[in-house]
């Protein structure tokens, strides 16, 4: 067992992270058999969101998700498209909300600092759920207008656009552009500042250059549209109420900037003084203006600025405040400010001012988004006007006439269906019955019929709640429905499979972030020396692999175990020259980073007495005479690697289908390959393009330590190249130490040695910060192999570099193997956003431990090895992955050791650390969701949930109930990819 393949053979690559996939279809998308996005609609009625007049009996006709006809509703009906019936309702176009917040909850209010405790998962989940209720409402497209966690909103528009998600379109405008302590910054009086994320303040500035150079970087970052705190809430922290923040010279530094992209800019701002200055300063549109007064709307006319008011929150907020207790002077002042706000949009429609339907959705729940109709409807507006600022008004003003806003050929399919005239009852628009979005029925939910179903199971979804279910359905290859035996009726058909866990666990399928499927592969179909335990053992299965190959040019393979050699492994050629003296031979260790080689092999290579070490490596000598031993340390086995045939397409194709059966039957259908070369990466994408990989697989492209960031452009060729279906290489592998049983590891303090080395550092940590921030910043996600404390912090230090450099955050660098961390690092992970990849099999007090590791570096050293439950205290995420062919790849007995900390297989050893042992819930979360969040794929795998691919294991005992021991002994029953069965059979459960 132990510590980490590096190379192998002569393939380098693994990872996880950015990449695209292609458009997924998102539950209650469309029925089976449905092109999404061509289909009739029948209209009773048809308001078209341009004319003032309502039409009757239309019939629209939408093909690849635009409007392609409009008249009327008469002759025969087509045969090849689905028909939607309205004729009973009033259609109009999908409604725009100019002003919303999706990652907001009304409820937080109260209490600002859970918009930074949360985690971006948690954060991500609450977005999903205010878009689908938003959507739900009758609004396809939103326009957020700023955020506390501007990365989660755009990661949730890009999402939508390649149907992942139910959400309506989105617009969005980043952070929020704000002064220090103003009304979009989440500083509080008398809070500590140091509290604050900085990724929760990216838009804080003070002067025109500041915020001038915010603005780019917002602009630089995604955002739509610009959005600035003119002036704060009315109801300040103790400040004067909507008094201003910005200057109106600031203001315009933000204008000419966001202008000159093409950006437009809106203004949160209601004191009346704060109003004049945005409107004189250039903004597009106003927020809210709740203390507008005639010469603030006078302008607004005169400059043609638009007006997004929120004129229905002081009716929720009454409400609420009844219910919740507010304080009365609250509620009174909630009263006279909503008062004045009304007569001010009263005013501002009777000057022509131009409207926009906008909600502030958010500080109110969203779902309610359409109760604003009436109040403006109730203040002077005409219903056809007030349906227009939520239509064509709200996309002309957004740029977007061409495609959103209204009924109309070419435009977007969006088109919602009410009861009742809303003409004659505004108040019919808060009940919407039918959401079209690009010609796709999104609600009400289209109940696909499943393909197949499961039913009568112990169901652990891992969801945000980690709730529990009985049954799961499945279409297409995605999850349909997850709930009660009771609920999944709806969805049987006449050709579903139904099939009963009888009780049994079903879990999300593993996920693996640090493996080597392709050289593990090759090691295991040849000369294979794991799961030996001695000597003897690697001379019989030697000697039998060289006997029954005699035709092989070199005998290859390894797994050796470096403790049967004892301290340091010093494997002899002269057992090899015994065995094999007239063919070359290289056996790797178990970990990979050590080489045995014979006489011939060293011959060929030319490596004598008087080769120097390489700068990464040591080629093992015999202290007393010099004479070569026969092992080779770290980048000393290149010497003979070099010189060695590369295996053929064939064996790699071999070697990766050996791998991808294996891993079915351990419940494995993602992975993150440690390190993948072009050979490498062309076996997945052939095996892909076959229909055979059935694996989802993020490869980390190898960085050439003997090479400057010149590299990149390849890196990134490689990327574009071989990202395409299950295969993203997206990730680079950087190695940045060795291994502490070779005193390689870099460590902080010298090892227990004579000579006080501390180890091999790969990569200079200077120059190791440059490489990150440059890899960083061509939007790689990079995977650090680090063993020793020095080389996680030089790998900690380099992402931190990186991101005070380029300012990003969402990458999700991962450090895999962390047999030490200095206790002073351990809150790193959290506050860095950096995920700790561990191998958890390795956590207990075997041979490498006892003999080779902890009389090398001291008992004190040694309390923090393997601290896997320190970093999960510390608010950090934790994944796992196996390092195969180091170790084990089935995830079972790695579970149980990082639940024991004991030997899996005898159970009895020492308790390493007993302090680090960790639940079974947190065990599976790192297998499971947050291995999924390492591989950038917890939208669509990680947890059972509607919408996510049915990547689905069940296992032959119940983790949960068992006792920790028997939990390596869980066998996996069935392994679904997408659905499909890649392990084990259904029907036989």
């Amino acid at each position: 067992m132990r510590k980490c393949l590096v190379l192998a053979v002569a393939a380098i690559g693994v990872a996880a992270c950015g990449g695209s996939q292609p458009p997924e279809k998102p539950a209650g998308a469309a029925p089976q058999g449905e092109e999404p996005g061509s289909l009739v609609v029948r209209c009773g009625r048809l308001i078209d969101g341009l004319s003032d007049a309502i039409q009757s009996n239309r019939r629209i006709v939408i093909d690849a998700g635009r409007i392609t006809s409009i008249g009327d509703d008469t002759g025969p009906l087509p045969r090849d498209r689905r028909v939607v019936d309205l004729r009973d309702h009033t259609c109009l176009p999908g409604l725009i909300d100019t002003h919303v917040h999706l990652a907001l909850l009304a409820e937080d209010s109260s209490d600002m600092t859970i918009y930074y405790r949360r985690s971006t998962e948690q954060t991500t989940r609450i977005a999903e759920a205010n878009a689908r209720a938003t959507l739900k409402a009758g609004f396809t497209t939103v326009r957020n207008v700023g955020d506390y966690f501007p990365a989660v909103v755009l990661d949730l528009k890009r999402r939508e656009e390649a149907g992942a998600v139910v959400s309506p379109r989105i617009r969005t405008a980043g952070p929020y552009l704000t002064i220090n302590g103003g009304g979009g910054d989440l500083v509080i009086p008398g809070q500590d500042e140091k509290l604050i994320p900085p990724e929760t303040r990216l838009g804080v500035a003070r002067g025109p250059a500041e915020f001038a150079r915010k603005t780019q970087e917002a602009i630089d970052g995604g955002a739509d549209l610009i959005k600035i705190i003119a002036s704060g809430a009315v109801f300040a922290f103790g400040g004067v109420p909507g008094a201003p923040e910005m200057t109106r010279e600031e203001i315009a530094a933000v204008v000419e900037v966001a202008h000159a992209a093409g950006k437009k800019v809106t203004a949160h701002a209601h004191g009346a003084q704060s109003i004049k200055d945005a409107i004189l300063a250039g903004v597009d549109s106003i927020e809210h203006a709740s203390l507008a007064d005639d010469e603030a709307l006078a302008l607004a006319a005169e400059h043609g600025v638009a007006l997004s008011m929120d004129v229905y929150n002081g009716t929720y907020t009454a409400e609420v405040g009844v219910r919740q207790g507010y304080p009365r002077e609250f509620m009174r002042k909630n009263v006279e400010t909503t008062e004045t706000q009304r007569v001010a949009f009263a005013k501002a429609y009777a000057l022509g001012v131009p409207i926009l339907y906008g909600t502030d959705a958010g500080v109110y729940p969203h779902g309610l988004n359409g109760r604003q109709f009436e109040v403006m409807v109730s203040r002077g507006m005409k219903p056809m006007d007030a349906i227009k600022s939520a239509t064509s008004v709200a996309a002309d003003h957004m740029g977007l006439a061409a495609d959103i806003g209204a009924i109309a050929v070419g435009r977007y399919g969006d088109v919602i269906a009410v009861a009742g005239n809303p003409l004659e009852d505004t108040s019919v628009l808060q009940s919407v019955d039918t959401v079209i979005k690009g010609g796709i029925v999104e609600f009400p939910d289209a109940r696909e019929v499943a393909d197949a179903v499961y039913t009568n199971g112990r169901i652990y979804t891992v969801d945000g709640e980690r709730s529990w279910a009985e049954a799961v359905a499945i279409a297409d290859g995605r999850i349909v429905y997850v709930g009660l035996d009771a609920g999944v009726a709806a969805f049987v058909g006449d050709d579903t499979a139904m099939y009963s866990l009888h009780g049994r666990l079903m879990l999300p399928a593993f996920q693996d972030v640090h493996i080597h499927p392709i050289t593990s592969g090759l090691d295991a179909l040849a000369c294979d020396l794991g799961g030996l335990d001695d000597l003897a053992a690697y001379r019989m299965r030697i000697a039998e692999y060289a006997a029954t190959h005699p035709d092989a040019e070199w005998i290859s393979g390894g797994g050796w175990s470096m403790a049967v050699f004892g301290p340091g492994g010093y494997a002899s050629r002269t057992i090899l020259d015994e065995l094999v003296p007239d063919r070359p031979v290289f056996l790797s260790s178990a970990d990979g980073h050590s080489g045995w080689v014979n006489s011939v092999a060293l011959e060929i290579a030319g490596i004598t007495k008087e080769t120097p070490d390489p700068p990464d490596g040591i080629i093992d000598r015999d202290p007393s005479t010099g004479e070569l031993v026969g092992s080779l340390q770290e980048g000393a086995m290149d010497l003979v690697r070099d010189v060695m045939p590369e295996p053929t397409p064939a064996m790699r194709l071999a070697a990766l289908e050996y791998a991808r059966d294996m891993l079915h039957g351990y419940g494995i259908t993602s992975i993150q390959a440690a390190y993948a070369f072009e050979p490498d990466l062309e076996a997945y994408k052939a095996l892909d393009e076959a229909g055979k990989l059935d694996l989802r697989v993020v490869a980390a492209l190898w960085w050439e330590r003997d090479q400057t960031e010149e590299q990149i452009p390849y890196l990134e060729e490689l990327r574009r190249r071989y990202t395409a279906g299950n295969l993203r290489a997206t990730s680079v592998k950087i190695m940045q130490d060795g291994v502490i049983e070779n005193y390689t590891a870099a460590m902080l303090e010298p090892y227990l040695l004579p000579s006080a080395t501390r180890g091999i550092p790969m990569i200079e940590p200077g120059y190791l910060k440059d490489v990150v921030t440059a890899l960083d910043a061509a939007d790689f996600q990079v995977h650090f192999h680090a063993i020793g404390d020095a080389a996680v912090r030089q790998a900690l230090d380099a992402i931190e570099f990186a991101r005070d450099t380029n300012g990003r955050h969402a990458l999700r660098h991962h450090v895999s193997h962390l047999q030490i961390i200095d206790p002073d690092d351990l809150p790193r992970f959290a506050g860095l956003g950096v995920v700790a990849n561990f191998q958890p099999l390795w956590a207990y007090a075997d041979d490498y431990v006892v003999e080779l590791t902890i009389p090398f570096i001291g008992e004190q050293r040694a309390r923090w090895m393997y601290p896997i439950k320190s970093v999960i205290d510390s608010g950090g995420t934790v994944a796992f992955g196996s390092d195969w062919s180091v170790s084990t790849a089935n995830p079972f007995p790695q579970i149980e050791t990082a639940i024991t900390r004991v030997d899996a297989d005898s159970h009895d050893t020492e308790v390493l650390n007993p302090e680090q042992r960790i639940s079974i819930e947190h065990a599976i979360d790192a297998f499971t969701i947050n291995a999924a969040f390492v591989n950038h794929q917890e939208d669509r795998t990680g947890s059972i949930e509607i919408g996510k691919l049915a990547d689905l294991i069940v296992l032959d005992q119940d983790l949960f109930v068992i006792e920790p021991a028997a939990i390596s002994d869980t066998r996996v029953l069935l392994t679904l990819f997408a659905g499909k069965a890649v392990y084990g059979d259904p029907a036989s459960l």
